[in-house]
């Protein structure tokens, strides 16, 4: 039987009764067949369905959660370019424009190998402290113009270190702390003069009787004026007749006939500075700077007394300039305010009437310096300090 013709003539209604009976028991028969792969073809269906929503979704859920990472990510960059762009801005910009205002302690415009306040402090304390050097000193900064200074004086006497320290903030020393031993100016007595002949005898009786009470190989410090000043060269002339005895530190007169000298202003005779006066930057502008430097590069012949007294100058002006130029921020160290006026006076005057000695520090053994008091003019000595015998 050809199922296939038999079909097409039942579709067609051209098959006999018995040929419809025939089919139609054969259709009934698959039917349930039918029904049951018709119901197992949905849910498969179904279930490829579901499998391709899942994937789609996890699709989506990936590519947004990129898309929030990359976004995030993003934020994070720029989050990260503002920081380090605020903080270039105010250690690199704005922090040196604000140091740039006030006085920066740690700055290298005088010389290459030691900050500012390196020489600021040697020349302030050569000038106006006989017998102390300033030495050890370190800053640290501590913010926006402001620094913590340190550093030691030592005294050249004792051979003892005496501490200090500085806040400066923004232009300005906020506190200080010292060592409440550091000693008085040895210069302290012998600043105010008195015309009184009479007192002046008693003085330097009393100060005569200190001395001999004292061991003659006791070693002191003593501070001297003269009646007379002294040229450069007749101080000179003084060292070479008194070998044994240091002269230490010389009062300079800053104008004429001051019958009570308020400030004080010198210089070393040693040449401690010596080795900060070796920076080349300092002694272009500074020559003298450095007593032992310049007699060094001068190839000066230091046997000769002219050249000696020529040297002492040329230091003392070559400080004086310094401190001059240096002015707002010596004033801020000093802690005075007008100091380079009169600096500039004593400048001005040392030019016009020559360098003109009133005063001495001098170390000597009680045996010498008895000497020099007998055979001297002097106006006024005084003991400062003594030691058992000399150290150094």
């Amino acid at each position: 039987m050809d199922y296939k013709d038999l079909m097409k003539r039942y579709k067609l209604n051209q098959v006999t009764d018995e040929e419809k009976l025939l089919i139609e028991k054969e259709i009934e028969k698959y039917e349930p067949m039918e029904e049951y792969f018709a119901e197992n073809l949905e849910d498969e269906l179904g279930n490829l369905e579901n499998i391709d929503d899942a994937k789609q979704n996890s699709h989506e859920t990936v590519q947004l959660k990129r898309s929030v990472d990359h976004r995030l990510r993003k934020v994070i960059f720029k989050s990260v370019l503002i920081a380090m762009g605020v903080w270039i801005s105010i250690f690199y910009i704005l922090s040196p424009l604000v140091d740039a205002f006030f006085y920066n302690p740690q700055k290298f415009s005088v010389g290459e190998f030691e900050n500012d306040v390196s020489f600021d402090l040697a020349a302030v304390t050569e000038l106006n402290m006989p017998g102390m050097s300033p030495s050890n000193v370190y800053v640290e900064r501590k913010g926006f113009g402001v620094y913590h200074l340190t550093y030691s004086y030592l005294d050249q006497f004792r051979g003892d270190f005496y501490g200090m320290s500085h806040v400066i903030r923004r232009g300005k020393i906020t506190s200080t702390r010292q060592d409440l031993v550091l000693r008085r100016d040895p210069l302290e007595y012998l600043r105010y003069y008195s015309n009184q002949k009479d007192i002046l005898e008693e003085l330097k009786e009393n100060a005569m009787a200190d001395v001999e009470e004292l061991n003659p190989v006791s070693y002191g410090s003593f501070s001297i004026s003269f009646e007379e000043d002294l040229t450069l060269e007749e101080l000179v002339t003084l060292e070479e007749k008194y070998e044994d005895i240091v002269f230490q530190w010389a009062a300079v007169r800053t104008f004429e006939n001051d019958e009570e000298v308020a400030d004080k202003i010198g210089m070393d005779l040693r040449g401690r500075n010596s080795l900060m006066g070796s920076d080349e930057k300092l002694g272009e502008k500074y020559p003298a700077f450095s007593l032992v430097n310049w007699l060094v590069r001068s190839k000066a012949d230091i046997t000769d007394p002219e050249n000696i007294a020529e040297g002492y100058k040329q230091h003392y002006f070559s400080l004086l300039e310094y401190v001059i130029d240096r002015g707002d921020n010596l004033e801020i160290l000093e802690q005075r305010e007008n100091k380079k006026i009169l600096y500039k006076e004593a400048l001005e005057y040392a030019k016009k009437e020559g360098v003109r000695i009133y005063g001495l520090v001098v170390y000597s053994e009680m045996r010498h310096i008895r000497e020099f008091m007998e055979n001297e003019n002097l106006r006024l000595f005084d003991l400062n300090d003594a030691v058992a015998y000399k150290r150094y």
